[in-house]
């Protein structure tokens, strides 16, 4: 039966917010929310061209309320005493509570409403800053993302065109605007057309445009569903890969190119402290973004479809060689008869043993077939889509054409100098080459963790500034 609310925006979806810019590029609004919190348009001719597609990505919320927070501000500044700060604290904690169970509710959302966008990548609300004018257009205000919002951190959603009228419900694909909940009727989320000056950050192939809070309302947005379903993994979530065989995370190193012309290889690395949700086990190399492979669709991730694994880092995606370890260079094409190019059919024999192959692993900035991988199930979990708990185990293939490879520690022995590699050592090592191997091997089963925010109580974050 067909859900008559699928194609209707509801608080909680993860949504992409898309401009029409020309017909030749695509263009998208997004922020970097880690080192530099600014928001501006990207226009791109092919998606797989945007470094991380997490910075497009954005939870729709319902309107946070900040009265609390800012008399618990209004008092630190003016330097009240611990008795003053009692009922002011106690309010500060009822009002989390309440935004935590507000964000928490699913309801169909309609023209009028107030909303705010929460950045999935960096956890950031964006807010209009009203004192501070923007950096193109000076008479409009600065946008940018802020982490815990604030009073500027709402928008009352308005239809672009005039036969839509106030509560009718927002449907995907649908232009509408951003109307600023603090600063009065006439402001809007706007966007330049104007081209941003080029930034050494960012690839020439992309065009930056400004983003800011103006009186014109004649830049509208265009919403796209991107992943919807809290109960299971979606692709663009941040996960943890634990190899439960050698008590291992797997990860990637952060160095420069070597002289190879490639990065370091990924490995496996020694869990520091017993207990696996240990603070001292928080690795920061070993966070990986499970990506479609057509970057632009979302939704929840279903078993045995082909994903790609980027590592967060360095934004390169983990990969494997074409030719296994020790493979002998292909013999010269046969001359069969006076030269006359005939084949040499070569008996098969049915007992002769099929040896083992060993690929390495290796990191590359530009996905392609190296780089796909499913998640094959190797427990009976209900459903075509990978839950989020309890923390599922899966069998990591790397998969390309007829020829798949599993996730495995190593060899007992690789008949290449280098590669030896003896399974009792491995856990006394503190890192361990990653390899793939062409034999299914249940023992060699990876856990995944999502480690996205997006699983936590709102509660728990820090408050507005």
């Amino acid at each position: 039966m067909v859900d008559p609310n699928a194609g209707i925006l509801h608080t909680g979806d993860i949504v992409i917010l898309n401009v029409r810019k020309d017909t030749k590029e695509q263009a998208f609004l997004a922020s970097d929310g880690i080192v530099r919190d600014e928001l501006r348009i990207l226009a791109v001719k092919d998606v797989n061209e945007i470094t991380d597609m997490r910075d497009c990505l954005f939870r729709v919320v319902f309107k946070q309320n900040y009265n609390a927070a800012k008399d618990y501000a209004r008092l630190q500044r003016s330097g009240a005493s611990e008795e003053q700060f009692l009922p002011a604290r106690e309010k500060l904690e009822l009002e989390k509570e309440q935004n935590n169970s507000r964000a928490s509710l699913r309801s169909v959302l309609t023209y009028g409403e107030s909303v705010q966008l929460l950045h999935l990548k960096s956890h950031k609300f964006i807010t209009v800053r009203p004192h501070v004018g923007a950096f193109f257009m000076k008479q409009c205000r600065h946008v940018e993302v802020v982490d815990g919002g604030t009073v500027h951190s709402n928008f009352r959603l308005q239809p672009f065109y005039k036969h839509k009228i106030q509560g009718e419900a927002v449907r995907f694909g649908e232009q509408l605007l951003f109307q600023a909940g603090k600063l009065g009727t006439t402001w809007f989320l706007h966007w330049c057309k104007e081209t941003m000056p080029v930034d050494k950050h960012v690839p020439d192939n992309i065009s930056r445009h400004e983003v800011n809070c103006s009186t014109i309302s004649s830049q509208g947005f265009f919403i796209q569903l991107y992943a919807r379903s809290e109960e299971t993994l979606n692709f663009c979530s941040a996960l943890r890969l634990y190899h439960t065989q050698t008590d291992s995370f797997v990860g990637a190193s952060a160095g420069s190119i070597q002289a190879n012309g490639r990065p370091k290889a990924p490995y496996l690395r020694h869990r520091d402290v017993d207990h696996y949700e240990g603070v001292d086990n928080l690795w920061s190399k070993g966070i990986w973004v499970v990506e479609n492979s057509e970057r632009i669709s979302g939704g929840s991730l279903k078993w045995d479809c082909q994903v790609c694994l980027m590592h967060s880092g360095t934004g390169r995606y983990l990969a494997v060689e074409k030719d296994p370890i020790g493979a002998p260079p292909p013999p010269p094409p046969p001359t069969g008869i006076l030269g006359m190019g005939a084949p040499i059919i070569k008996p098969i024999d049915p007992k002769a043993e099929i040896k083992e192959e060993i690929w390495e692993a290796y990191m590359k900035d530009i996905p392609d077939e190296d780089c796909l991988f499913i998640f094959e199930k190797i427990e009976t979990v209900p459903g075509k889509e990978i839950p989020c708990a309890p923390k599922p185990k899966i069998l990591l293939c790397n998969h390309r054409g007829t020829k798949k490879a599993w996730l495995t520690n190593g060899p007992a022995k690789v008949k290449a100098p280098g590669h030896e590699v003896d399974p009792a050592e491995a856990k006394k090592r503190p890192s361990l080459k990653l390899y793939f191997s062409s034999e299914r091997k249940v023992r060699n089963a990876v856990q995944l963790e999502c480690l996205d925010k997006l699983h936590q109580p709102y509660g728990d974050r820090p408050g507005p500034h």
